[in-house]
């Protein structure tokens, strides 16, 4: 898999999911840079569109929303998306946004791995 870096962007309004998901990148997911994070819809957008980042960690239901909402609002920018979310059935509607890359809260070490192995594959695909 390519070991150049990539910039992420994390959008959860759980501080305690955001914060395992930086710590869990730091330590087995060195090469992913975390620009920015975000616990709302509105600060999502502002974070995708200053930063540019080619992967989003995106919570499924934000304090002010629906987190899919956000990607219909950014469709002009060019990232992979793992979704993130404690509610297994929500998840579903993510599907046609996505390569089904949800990571169930608690994040695990594997379910990162395998999702941004995922993303980067994605990425070369789309190259």
């Amino acid at each position: 898999m390519e070991t150049t870096s990539l910039r992420a962007v994390i959008v959860d309004d759980e501080k305690n999911s955001c914060d395992i998901i930086q710590l869990m990148l730091q330590q087995y997911s060195p090469e992913i840079e975390i620009a920015g994070t975000a616990d709302s819809c509105e600060l999502g957008v502002t974070v995708i569109r200053r930063f540019h980042p080619q992967l989003v960690f995106l919570d499924l239901e934000l304090r002010d929303g629906m987190g899919i909402s956000i990607l219909e609002k950014v469709q002009d920018e060019n990232f992979e998306v793992i979704f993130v979310t404690a509610y297994e059935k929500k998840f579903l509607s993510a599907i046609r946004f996505s390569d089904l890359q949800i990571i169930l809260k608690p994040a695990d070490k594997h379910s990162l791995l395998k999702a941004i192995d995922k993303a980067k594959e994605n990425r070369l695909l789309k190259k």
